[in-house]
């Protein structure tokens, strides 16, 4: 279906009913982190497919985006390392707002 450009979730449940205005992939043979990680970061790219009086992509978009997969090894040091990252700029976040 058709939905906005939004957040993005790790839904750990088996099965669920998806509404309209909602869209999900199921990511295999990948790290689904490393999924989520690209997805946040491809979203100007997304936003430029969004069309219609309300702004949104369609399942075409999402199925048609290009994704550089890099093996399983790769893709988990990639997502430890942006956890990493994380922390750090969240301490420098925190340091500042003292």
């Amino acid at each position: 279906c058709k939905g906005t450009i939004g957040k993005t979730c790790i839904l750990k449940e088996d099965s669920v009913h998806i509404a309209r205005q909602f869209m999900s992939i199921r990511p295999i043979g990948m790290n689904i982190e490393f999924v989520q990680f690209y997805l946040n970061n491809v979203n100007s790219v997304l936003n430029d497919l969004s069309k219609g009086t309300i702004p949104g992509i369609e399942r075409e978009d999402v199925l048609n985006l290009i994704i550089a997969v890099p093996p399983c090894g790769e893709q988990n040091r990639i997502v430890n390392e942006f956890k990493k990252l994380i922390i750090t700029i969240n301490s420098y976040d925190l340091k500042l707002s003292d």
